[in-house]
């Protein structure tokens, strides 16, 4: 009888990848205690592992429709049983997982309890990330400083390649708008964006890194249609979008249009409004 380690290396790669790599190159992890209050997957037993992986979709540039449960019971899920099944297969198998997903988190607090619960051999061998943030909610600036402190004190370890930070859009026109009207009251939720680009700025520390910002809106309306160059609120916008590139000092995109390519600083950075094809 033919074992699975019998099978040619090109063949039990194919398999591997089939079982470890999600179809639309993302994972979200979710956590054991969120898991088993929704029910994900159907067997909810509370001593399941420390976090189940879902399959996480493609899009960047469109925003997630808010639904009454933040989890869907019936989502995809990938299984981590395979790496453990024989040294062997371990050998083979365990790196596949963490190198070959984008790992999705839609807050920053996501992302430092979660690499808390997964420890540090995972942590190393991740290779891509995207979080997704909203400076204009409470504490999540304080979140997001944590987050970049950490994947900065792990860079010397670290196997990161790529860095997607997902924006929404009302959080960059509070900002712009607060620099308009003057200092807003602390009430306002412009009050929280003040610290966005400061957050932005210790991501220059995270050297030979591809790193694209997204700033995420309903549908695909390109930046000239939302905010034509005769509107008032254009130039202050765009302001606004210069400073955070030059603090990102990487790709910056509206929606799937991309706005700034990072160049050589001999290079003024400027604006592309033709939507990418």
């Amino acid at each position: 009888m033919v074992s699975l380690l019998d099978l040619p290396g090109e063949i039990r790669n194919m398999i591997w990848d089939l079982c470890l790599v999600s179809p639309t190159g993302m994972i979200s992890p979710l956590s054991r205690r969120d898991a088993y209050h929704s029910g994900v997957p159907g067997s909810c037993s509370y001593s399941g592992p420390f976090f189940y992986l879902q399959v996480e979709e493609t899009k960047t540039h469109v925003e997630r429709c808010q639904s009454t449960c933040r989890i869907e019971p019936n989502a995809p899920t990938i299984s981590l049983s395979l790496p453990r099944t024989c040294r062997k297969i371990f050998k083979e198998t365990n790196d596949i997982f963490w190198t070959k997903n984008t790992f999705v988190f839609r807050a920053p607090h996501e992302l430092i309890y979660t690499f808390k619960s997964m420890g540090k051999y995972a942590q190393q061998r991740i290779t891509s990330l995207r979080l997704c943030t909203t400076p204009r909610w409470g504490n999540q600036m304080k979140w997001l400083n944590k987050t970049m402190q950490l994947l900065i004190s792990q860079r010397s370890s670290s196997s990161l390649r790529r860095l997607e930070l997902l924006v929404d859009k009302e959080s960059i026109i509070y900002q712009s708008e607060a620099k308009l009207l003057g200092s807003p009251p602390r009430l306002l939720p412009a009050h929280h964006t003040q610290t966005f680009i400061p957050c932005l700025q210790q991501a220059r520390c995270l050297r030979n890194i591809e790193k694209n910002l997204y700033v995420t809106q309903t549908g695909n309306c390109p930046f000239t249609a939302a905010y034509p160059p005769e509107s008032s609120l254009f130039k202050v916008v765009e302001e606004t979008l210069w400073e955070i590139q030059e603090a990102w000092e990487g790709k910056l995109y509206w929606g799937s249009t991309i706005l700034f390519e990072n160049v050589t600083e001999t290079c003024r950075r400027r604006l592309v409004m033709a939507p990418l094809m």
